[in-house]
């Protein structure tokens, strides 16, 4: 049957994770598959288009207090990091597969796949 493909944003909120490349590799690129730990379940259909982010580093904060030894007490989170984005063309109950359309960075397993703002 013939599908049409027409991008759009999910229509509830979704947070995702990158849970593998296609093919195994470490880093996926532009124009490369990868598949995303949710589903139809979670709102996710075919079209969805989502932004990919690098996870936030934790950091010691550098103005922050010091302990008895010396070190940074507090620590803090960044933010994640928007380099791309992802089209959903294929979806299941608990997992999809996306084609990576445009990245500035490599994607790598364990990036954050989350709807746009």
């Amino acid at each position: 049957p013939l599908q049409n493909y027409v991008p759009h944003p999910p229509e509830t909120a979704v947070q995702a994770r990158i849970a593998a490349i296609y093919n195994g590799v470490t880093y996926a690129g532009q124009n490369q598959v990868v598949t995303i730990n949710r589903g139809s379940l979670d709102g996710l259909d075919i079209g969805s288009v989502l932004q990919l982010y690098h996870h936030g580093r934790t950091v010691s904060d550098p103005t922050g207090k010091r302990t008895m030894l010396g070190m940074r007490a507090e620590q803090i989170k960044l933010p994640d990091e928007q380099y791309g984005a992802l089209f959903i063309f294929r979806v299941f109950k608990n997992i999809s597969y996306g084609l990576i359309m445009q990245v500035t960075e490599p994607v790598q397993v364990g990036d954050v796949a989350r709807s746009p703002e």
